[in-house]
């Protein structure tokens, strides 16, 4: 009952208040003091954090430091899609394995290539405490264990892979580091109403510190830009939704969720042709 109520009501809702508040911290330290602040802005991703499946110390490093800084782009994001067949399951189930095997020793060698040994030790100190209070937790009591921190931990790594390999499921190869053509928005969808409009996801790569109430209008006054990028906009669907048509071949139900905001609209063929082209792996050209 208690993993059921937590991951049908909380789940997506916390995972969405963290996102957010890892962009625009909720107490300036200018308000509450630099210590106060600190401390304060520490209380989701650390110490609630796991109880909702994700680790202490990982969510800022790995989302905006890293996957927000590198853009998506292979090999420096490892949660990049780039080199993944994005209308594949079995690719998918590679790229969840690859956050659960990889992403705690990378993450922190990734802080330090980039100069950031402070983030490094922060990152390796609270994963540290992490997996240590998840070993003690199960020396006291296993079952409680599992349903409080290792089932959410595998919910949530399952949810947050399967969301972000959504969201960018659609790269064009030409392309690739071009924010109108790396992900796609979703409009007029219920789910914006209580995911902090995670919906207009071309925005937030475009400027991610904008926030989420200031994003349609944002997407109303640049539409143009869209059309000369070449952007996917979908109508009536939500990120998961879009993962799982896109790998069950529901192509002609996608291509009637597009929006189409040029002058000349693309058939279905067309649209369909254009999506096929974006899920396709993209190799990288070692140098």
């Amino acid at each position: 009952a208690y993993s059921v109520m937590q991951l049908v009501l909380w789940e997506a809702r916390f995972i969405l208040c963290l996102h957010y508040s890892a962009h625009l911290k909720l107490f300036s330290p200018e308000k509450a003091g630099r210590l106060a602040a600190g401390a304060l802005n520490e209380i989701l991703p650390t110490a609630i954090a796991p109880l909702f499946g994700i680790p202490s110390g990982m969510y800022f490093l790995h989302h905006v430091a890293m996957h927000h800084v590198e853009d998506n782009i292979f090999p420096m994001d490892l949660s990049s899609t780039m080199p993944y067949q994005r209308d594949s399951f079995l690719d998918f189930l590679k790229y969840w394995a690859t956050y659960l095997t990889l992403t705690m020793f990378y993450l922190p060698a990734y802080a330090l290539y980039k100069g950031r040994p402070r983030l490094a030790f922060y990152a390796i100190t609270l994963l540290t405490c992490w997996a240590s209070g998840m070993y003690y937790a199960w020396t006291l009591h296993s079952t409680a264990a599992f349903y409080t921190l290792i089932f959410p931990f595998l919910f949530a790594s399952l949810a947050l892979m399967f969301g972000n390999f959504s969201q960018h499921i659609f790269v064009e190869p030409s392309r690739p580091a071009d924010d109108y053509c790396s992900t796609y928005n979703c409009l007029n969808v219920l789910d914006n109403r209580f995911t902090f409009n995670d919906g207009y996801h071309i925005v937030h790569h475009l400027n991610a510190r904008k926030h989420w109430s200031e994003m349609p209008q944002n997407f109303i006054d640049n539409v143009a830009k869209y059309e000369e990028h070449g952007a996917i906009l979908f109508e009536g669907l939500f990120f998961f939704q879009v993962g799982v048509m896109v790998m069950t071949g529901q192509w002609k139900a996608l291509a009637r969720h597009v929006v189409q905001v040029r002058d000349d609209p693309l058939s279905e063929a067309e649209l369909i042709a254009l999506m096929k082209r974006r899920v396709q792996k993209i190799p990288h050209k070692w140098d």
